[in-house]
């Protein structure tokens, strides 16, 4: 799934998001089952599940079937984990992106180097990846992921790689094995699996690894509280960044406070302009 994204990757947010982002040099990565769309991760699994299913050993006793199985079996075991994502798109000026994330006179869409948002977390193994909408696609990762377990499954099988020695214990440490390092690979892929229907919205997204649970914030949400994961936006001063404001009664006001608050903390832009988009909140 590893491609290089655009230039330019925009988030689309409030004025306490923007205020977040350019002082307090945060953006608030949320734990992916507390998205918009209730459906979020579990779509991804859906598909992992159905091609485990569909291989030709899933229900076969010998090597192939167990690890196939164990597999499978590691899906349900993930529910738990803290995996937060954030979320981007290609596009800085987009109707359905206004109507989703804010309200005219609280919105604003900030647009932020594709290269800085692959590079400022891989360290902390956070990766960049695009989301995934057509089947076909979808398929194809789930499958180089499984086909990366079955590797690392036959290499713990070799004579030697295991302390086990009853041969059933060794085959079932081996898939054991296999199985823990699939799982959060297959996370990655399944944060980034999305129903055809949000196509347009052309999104990408910075996904986590396993979160240690100190490193969890709360917030209030509308029905519940959301857990999420600040990212610290390292070197911010040094990005030449994109600002448009949403559907607001004053434009010109509105940059003009934007534009304020990037000289006030010494951040850099590219363009700063108004959203073109008619949009009305009656």
């Amino acid at each position: 799934m590893s491609e290089s994204p655009p230039e330019t990757l925009f988030h689309y947010t409030s004025q306490q998001g923007l205020l977040g982002m350019l002082q307090g040099r945060e953006l608030w990565a949320t734990k992916v089952y507390y998205l918009n769309d209730g459906r979020e991760i579990a779509h991804g699994f859906d598909v992992a599940r159905a091609y485990l299913e569909g291989r030709p050993h899933f229900k076969d006793e010998g090597e192939s079937g167990l690890l196939l199985r164990t597999l499978h079996d590691y899906i349900d075991r993930v529910s738990l984990m803290n995996v937060c994502v954030a979320s981007f798109t290609e596009l800085g000026d987009q109707l359905s992106q206004w109507r989703g994330y804010g309200r005219p006179g609280d919105s604003y869409s900030i647009g932020f180097p594709g290269a800085y948002l692959q590079e400022n977390w891989r360290r902390e193994m956070w990766v960049l990846s695009r989301c995934l909408y057509d089947y076909d696609e979808q398929v194809a990762a789930v499958g180089e992921v499984v086909q990366r377990a079955v590797e690392r499954f036959q290499f713990l099988l070799e004579p030697g790689r295991m302390t086990e020695t009853d041969p059933g214990k060794i085959m079932g440490a081996a898939a054991e094995s296999a199985g823990f390092e699939y799982i959060f690979a297959l996370l990655r892929v399944a944060a980034a699996i999305k129903d055809p229907s949000f196509a347009e919205e052309r999104e990408w997204r910075l996904i986590s690894g396993r979160l240690d649970r100190p490193k969890m914030s709360f917030r209030a949400g509308k029905h519940t509280l959301i857990p999420y994961h600040r990212l610290a936006l390292r070197n911010l001063e040094g990005q030449d960044l994109r600002v448009l404001v949403g559907a607001t009664q004053h434009p010109t006001l509105a940059m003009g406070a934007v534009l304020e608050v990037m000289q006030h903390e010494g951040l850099r832009y590219s363009s700063l302009d108004h959203s073109k988009v008619s949009f009305r909140d009656w």
